[in-house]
């Protein structure tokens, strides 16, 4: 029955993607463009209008916009067909199954990485309140801090299509990066003919494959009888300067990276984080939507720049002529949102705005040189700046609390010590550095190889000049700019130069090319063994809670606290950040008194207030807050968590007596026992929430 359900799911979600692509494919001439787009003005619309008033739960709405869905497609469907729409449709399913695979595989939200932390990002948007919504990691305040657009957006899509929240962070992921790879594919396809050497070159870029993946297992011994780390393989990838060939490095490894001849410097750790290493990390995160902005633009920028030369027969000639009078009719629309896709960045993922907008503006440069002598190939400046503002506009509202709240990250030149490696940049970088010299020499399509070639380089000389002087310090200092500029810099230098490279007439061009691709492309093996030997039973449950609910009491608990009224959870404090308190309330869709300490210190800033409730509630769970229920009630909790790591933490009689402080103002609901201990839930004695629960204080 689950899976029907996903599969239903699923269908009624591409559904409505696919009318909104028929809906606007004709006015940008390719189906990937008008997806991408009709989705990213939807989702801008719907996040200024709820800064008005919120459209709350979107209850029964879908039955609506399904019925609408499959009357348009009905009615519009010879019309479709003969536009090519089946054809556009099947190469998007083509880009869902990668990502549908992936979180096939592993579909649980784990603890790691910041999975939960957006989980709960989404989980803010889910009431459909009048924005900005409340923070449910750090209430009464309000989320106005942080890159959210696209955890809107996929709030958005559950609230339409009434999905819970771990299912909406799992359909949402899948749908993104098919979003993304069918742009990959439009950019392709718009100037390499063979298809097999498309597939060659988006396989390079899904599988997340860097010069690394040869390297790693060059300089790592395999000790007798026993496997290779294939985890270890697969951040190590993308995770090498600094981090892999730090760690696991044999002699041979030595010799090729050597360590600093001066013991006290380390090398930094510079992890370089690219489009295909998402779909192992998994988070629903900025850098998601920022490499789709990324293929955005680039496939705007294709489509532009492949009109084609006017042919020598009389016929040849009236098609292409036939060809740019349609593209020029088609060219306002295409830059307008070129203009809107990068200001959006502003609410997407901010760190790639940047390069994006480096790369707009050296493209627009290009095009004016271009304009001296071809009039077709000048800049729309009304266009680009008609978007630009646009995209102001709609998220003016959001701008106006973001910037107030708005973490100071001044721009820094690097330091001696600070820049990479050369041993080390060599060892990730070279298929990269394959492609830039080839980009020097290509016959086919060379002023345009040449554009691209320059501009890369350029970017990766910015990237070794200044950085974002954040919160991390020492060899983490330039963590965050690395990894989010060398994703997009390798990423989106493979596509074009791949692209061009491919494209290329010259056979001696064409090949260093194919072999460099097919070298990042052995990552699959890694991939491939990595899903062989992780082999785990929470495969296919897109609901996203299989670690939290194997446990059969686990289980009635997050169903409970999922049923109950709306309320401030209290769950423990393991760690400063990244672990397992927090779950209940984040797939619950509660908010919790105070999410992860670090994170809640990064976005907020640390104060008084911050660490007088984290320590309150250590002192609670360890049994010496002193007036405990005074404690609670005065934050207003609701829900206060007693699992069994809680439980087993402490001596049998602290929960007794947590119990004797709170049973004044809290009722207890046993779930189950562990080890002779209870396990279960405190509920505030409201009585809104007592009519709810009286019918289930019995034990279990």
């Amino acid at each position: 029955m689950q899976l029907i359900y996903y599969l239903f799911t699923f269908a009624l979600f591409w559904l409505h993607v696919a009318t909104l692509t028929a809906i606007t494919g004709s006015r940008f001439g390719s189906w990937a463009i008008a997806r991408a787009a009709s989705i990213l003005i939807v989702v801008l619309v719907g996040f200024c209008l709820e800064h008005v008033v919120g459209f709350g739960s979107l209850n029964g709405v879908w039955l609506f916009t399904t019925a609408f869905s499959i009357y348009y497609l009905y009615s519009n469907w010879a019309t479709l067909l003969e536009q090519d729409f089946l054809k556009g449709e099947l190469i998007f399913a083509c880009c869902l199954a990668y990502p549908l695979l992936w979180r096939y595989l592993y579909p649980t939200i784990y603890n790691t990485s910041e999975r939960i932390t957006n989980l709960v990002m989404i989980n803010n948007y889910l009431p459909g309140d009048t924005l900005p919504p409340l923070d449910r990691w750090m209430p009464p305040y309000q989320f106005d801090f942080y890159y959210s657009v696209m955890h809107y957006g996929a709030a958005l899509a559950g609230r339409l299509l009434q999905m819970s929240n771990g299912l909406t962070y799992n359909y949402c992921f899948i749908f993104l990066n098919a979003l993304s790879l069918a742009l990959v594919w439009d950019f392709m396809s718009r100037f390499i003919t063979q298809r097999s050497l498309r597939l060659l070159l988006i396989a390079a870029l899904a599988c997340g494959g860097t010069g690394a993946s040869i390297v790693n297992h060059m300089i790592t011994d395999v000790a007798p009888g026993k496997k290779p780390d294939y985890m270890a393989y697969m951040w190590g990838n993308s995770r090498f300067i600094g981090g892999y060939e730090k760690e696991f490095k044999n002699e041979f490894g030595r010799k090729l990276f050597p360590n600093p001849v001066d013991p006290k410097l380390e090398v930094p750790e510079l992890r370089m984080e690219n489009f295909g290493y998402q779909f192992f990390v998994a988070d629903y995160h900025p850098p998601v939507a920022g490499f789709f902005i990324l293929f955005l633009s680039l496939a705007i920028i294709g489509a532009l720049e492949a009109v084609p030369v006017i042919g020598q027969t009389k016929a040849a000639a009236l098609k292409a002529q036939e060809h740019i009078i349609q593209l020029g009719q088609r060219e306002q629309l295409l830059q307008f949102i070129l203009g809107l896709s990068v200001i959006s960045l502003m609410g997407i993922n901010a760190w790639n705005l940047p390069l994006q907008g480096f790369l707009v503006a050296s493209w627009v440069g290009w095009r004016m040189v271009q304009g001296r002598t071809d009039p077709l190939k000048k800049p729309n400046w009304t266009a680009l700046i008609s978007g630009g503002l646009f995209g102001l506009f709609l998220l003016y509202p959001y701008l106006d609390t973001f910037t107030n709240r708005e973490v100071s990250t001044p721009i820094s030149l690097v330091k001696a010590g600070q820049h990479v490696p050369v041993p080390q940049f060599i060892g990730q970088f070279w298929p990269l550095l394959i492609l830039f010299i080839l980009g020097f020499i290509a016959p086919t399509y060379r002023r345009i190889t040449l554009f691209f070639t320059v501009f890369f380089i350029g970017v990766f000389a910015f990237t070794e000049t200044v950085f974002v002087d954040d919160t991390t310090d020492g060899i983490y200092e330039r963590l965050n700019s690395v990894m989010k500029w060398w994703g997009w810099l390798w990423t989106a230098s493979l596509l074009t130069l791949g692209t061009f490279l491919l494209a290329n007439k010259s056979h001696f061009v064409r090949m260093p090319a194919i072999v460099a691709l097919v070298f990042i492309c052995t990552h699959f093996y890694d991939i491939g063994q990595y899903w062989k030997n992780d082999v785990s039973s929470d495969r296919g449950h897109f609901d996203g809670t299989d670690l939290w609910t194997r446990d059969p009491i686990y289980k009635r608990m997050f169903r409970y606290l999922r049923i109950v009224p709306d309320g401030i959870v209290v769950e423990n404090h393991y760690e400063q950040g990244y672990h397992e308190g927090g779950g209940f309330s984040a797939f619950a869709g509660k908010p919790w008194l105070l999410g992860w300490l670090n994170q809640n210190m990064t976005w907020h800033g640390f104060s008084d207030e911050l660490g007088e409730l984290y320590d309150g509630m250590k002192a609670f769970y360890a049994g010496n807050l002193p007036n405990s229920a005074e404690w609670m009630m005065s934050r207003d909790v609701d829900y206060i968590i007693w699992n069994q790591k809680d439980a087993e933490a402490v001596a049998p009689e602290v929960w007794q007596k947590l119990n004797t402080e709170l049973e004044k103002n809290y009722l207890w609901k046993i779930f189950g026992m562990a080890n002779n201990k209870p396990i279960g839930i405190w509920i505030r004695k409201k009585p809104s929430y007592l009519a709810k629960v009286k019918y289930m204080t019995s034990p279990y």
